[in-house]
């Protein structure tokens, strides 16, 4: 275990470059659609650039998750790290959209790599209060990540389309400074995790699937928020970009608070809370007539998505033995980008049989309605939470 704030600092600053992988090239859409305008499909092309990389880490990090509990986690980060740089700047060079595409879906490989093991490496280096507030932090991290980088891709494309792809450079820095703040966990206690059980339980086919099924109303927001703007008659851009930096915003001040909020309920509680505010921000939105009011409806949504990451994260770390925590792990970081990638085959089809507004209510209700799974289910989803409790319900 480690106090030591270089280490933290440094995990938390390779969170925001999973939010990097698509925020940061988003402004320039538009422009790379122009560039790319002679070939066929160039609009799905190019919206491939920005969702591509989100199967990939999907696919990778099944597949990363085993490895770093085998041959360890810092190996896999640092490579990852390079991987990142070297794909990510890829659109600084690169004229052939297929090359393009095969670059971001490198990318997805490289972000699996890193946020696999950023995620493990919490539950290797901290426990308990501490652990909790690593990962509130982590998601405030997250939040804020995704506000700037948004806004620095926005400033850089400006200037052309290449140049949102140099920031990913970023992970090189972060590469040189975890050489030197971070250190291998040690092996003979992660061996000796496997001994206090803490196996494969049902919860964790429940979680898997909460993580795909939260994440799909989730990231409707992103995708439909600037459809709702136009709705209202708003017409330029910027104002969408406003309302999803309050979505956000929400996200990092509620993250702030996530240890303390942690510490008296418990994991069940706070996502029925994250379900039910998330719902109840987007059917608000069905009745928002002004933008402020938007703002408002959005605002509470983001408030009680900025509980999801940090607690999905918090959950599985605790109740699953150092052993087998990579996969773990892995496998959940797949359940959530493959939840972001079917967000949209929700969202829209419900958007073009019944409009905008009443889409989002629908998938509001029905976040409102598993929130309830979580209060009716609290007692057996708390039982088992720790290695050692699975490990006594094996024994006996």
């Amino acid at each position: 275990m480690t106090n030591a704030r270089s280490t933290k600092a440094t995990l938390w600053f390779s969170s925001t470059l999973t939010v990097m992988a698509g925020a940061t090239i988003s402004p320039s859409v538009p422009l790379m659609q122009e560039v790319f305008s002679d070939l066929p499909n160039a609009a799905l092309l190019v919206g491939l650039l920005l969702t591509l990389p989100g199967l990939f880490i999907a696919l990778g990090s099944v597949v990363v998750g085993p490895i770093i509990d085998r041959r360890g986690r810092l190996r896999t980060l640092f490579i990852g790290l390079v991987i990142y740089a070297v794909a990510g700047t890829s659109g600084l060079y690169l004229d052939n959209i297929w090359l393009l595409l095969a670059g971001r879906g490198l990318l997805g490989v490289g972000v699996a790599m890193i946020m696999t093991v950023v995620v493990t490496l919490a539950g290797d280096y901290f426990e308990g209060a501490e652990q909790k507030s690593f990962v509130g932090i982590q998601g405030v991290f997250m939040a804020a990540g995704g506000v700037v980088f948004v806004l620095l891709g926005g400033f850089l494309a400006d200037v052309g389309w290449r140049m949102p792809f140099a920031v990913y450079g970023a992970s090189i820095l972060v590469l040189v400074v975890g050489f030197r703040t971070l250190k291998e966990p040690d092996r003979s206690q992660v061996q000796e995790g496997a001994a206090e059980g803490g196996g494969w339980t049902w919860v964790h086919r429940v979680l898997y699937l909460t993580a795909i099924l939260s994440i799909i109303v989730f990231y409707t927001m992103p995708l439909q928020v600037p459809y709702l703007v136009k709705e209202l008659g708003i017409t330029e851009n910027k104002y969408g970009g406003i309302a999803l930096a309050l979505v956000m915003m929400g996200g990092a001040i509620s993250g702030l608070f996530y240890k303390r909020l942690r510490m008296r309920f418990s994991a069940p509680t706070l996502l029925f809370f994250t379900m039910l505010f998330m719902g109840v921000g987007l059917v608000f939105t069905h009745y928002a007539d002004t933008y402020l009011a938007l703002l408002q409806a959005l605002f509470v949504a983001g408030l009680a998505a900025g509980l999801l990451m940090p607690n999905l994260s918090n959950w599985i770390l605790e109740m699953t033995a150092p052993a087998i925590r990579g996969k773990a792990v892995g496998l959940m970081t797949s359940m959530i980008f493959l939840g972001q990638f079917l967000s949209p085959f929700v969202s829209n089809p419900l958007k073009q049989a019944f409009g905008i507004t009443a889409g989002l209510q629908i998938i509001g209700i029905a976040s409102m309605l598993l929130s309830v799974l979580f209060i009716i289910f609290h007692k057996p989803l708390s039982t088992p939470v720790t290695p050692m409790q699975v490990a006594g319900q094996r024994q006996g």
